[in-house]
């Protein structure tokens, strides 16, 4: 995802579980077969023989088993041209042992810091054999056809970075379009993301669907600036919209977005904090008390009045539906009869639309002559 905070990586040596520890013995040689797992999990009853398998005694033996099962399918399955290998956005423990195969075993590693990407592998007790080769947004221009010529040669190159899933709101998409316009093989790992985390916290919409739009395009009071916001706000009509922002832009961003919404706004909003972080910090309310939030010493800050701390993700809900007038029921019916649809159907619709009752727009409507 690439936002652009402290790594995660820099506190490792505090990691209090035993996870990354069990998972760098099993990158080393003469591993164990380990029998096929399902996708109920390390301590699934799987049958082998017969007899159901015992479930593992503790953490770190069921840490093991899963790294040794990882490495198997790395070395089984057709190493990709190009895998992109999701990072944490904070928590250590978040990393993937599918995550810490693919890494074991790159050629490349394309990187947006090579000091992170470093610590990284430490970290995970993975041997540095990788050269990293920086990615970012200054250098991917640059660099992607040389990763591409190295995909060519037969490298397998890794795509991270700094934090969360690369080529999402990420310099990294650049290298993964290169390598699909050049006919190579691109393998995605699921993992850390920070727009579907906060999602999945906001209870917003009804899991359908949703919209991403990244970091807001433009600067200032800029013209560019004021149609992504405006963008953001029509964005979340049939589910919620996600956006990243940085510390010293949220505010700014929260107070443009009630401006744009008609001021004093009663849409619902979710401000993440340092997902997965020591820090982490989430707070849901009307888009237009946000800003009274932060001056009041959220998101992060010192004490009330200094600026918030940390990288946001905002999540915001659809507006609140007013309910309309007779007159827009009945013009709205009229239009929906003359597109096709049944009396009753375009009753339904109509009320859904403007927050009335069925039964009361089916009622103008057989008064307006709508049979």
């Amino acid at each position: 995802m690439g936002l652009k905070a402290t790594p995660p990586w820099v506190e490792l040596h505090k990691m209090r579980v035993p996870m990354i520890i069990s998972l760098a013995r099993a990158f080393v040689g003469g591993l164990a077969p380990l029998a096929p797992t399902t996708t109920r999990g390390m301590r699934s009853q799987t049958r082998r023989g017969g007899r159901r398998a015992a479930p593992y005694s503790d953490v770190a033996e069921a840490c093991a088993a899963l790294g040794r099962r990882a490495a198997e399918l790395t070395r089984a399955n057709t190493s990709p041209d190009l895998v992109v290998v999701p990072t944490p956005l904070g928590e250590p423990a978040d990393l993937t042992v599918r995550a810490i195969a693919a890494l074991a075993a790159a050629d490349v590693v394309a990187c947006e810091d090579t000091r992170v990407a470093g610590l990284l592998y430490e970290a995970a007790g993975i041997e540095r054999k990788a050269a990293f080769v920086r990615h970012d947004a200054a250098t991917a221009a640059a660099t992607a056809p040389r990763l591409v010529e190295a995909m060519r040669r037969g490298e397998t190159v890794a795509l991270v970075s700094d934090a969360g899933t690369p080529a999402v709101s990420d310099p990294g998409a650049l290298l993964v379009r290169a390598a699909r316009d050049a006919g190579l093989a691109v393998r995605a790992l699921p993992g850390p993301c920070a727009a579907t985390t906060a999602l999945s916290a906001s209870g917003f919409g009804n899991g359908l669907a949703f919209s991403f739009l990244g970091f807001v395009e433009g600067r200032g009071a800029s013209a560019a600036r004021r149609r992504a916001l405006r963008s953001a706000l029509d964005a979340a009509v049939e589910g919620p919209a996600v956006l990243y922002e940085s510390p010293r832009r949220v505010r700014q961003t929260l107070l443009d977005l009630d401006k744009l919404d008609g001021g004093a706004s009663q849409r619902l909003v979710l401000i993440a904090r340092e997902l997965t972080k020591t820090h982490e910090e989430t707070w849901r309310g009307a888009l237009g008390d946000a800003v009274a939030y932060l001056d009041a010493g959220g998101g992060g800050a010192a004490a009330p009045g200094e600026p918030p701390r940390g990288e946001f993700t905002l999540v915001l809900d659809a507006k609140p539906k007013q309910a309309g007038s007779a007159e827009d029921a009945k013009a709205r019916v009229a239009e929906l009869r003359a597109s096709g649809l049944s009396a009753s159907d375009a009753a339904k619709a109509a009320a859904s639309e403007l927050g009335l009752k069925k039964s009361e727009v089916y009622r103008l409507a057989l008064d307006a002559g709508e049979e």
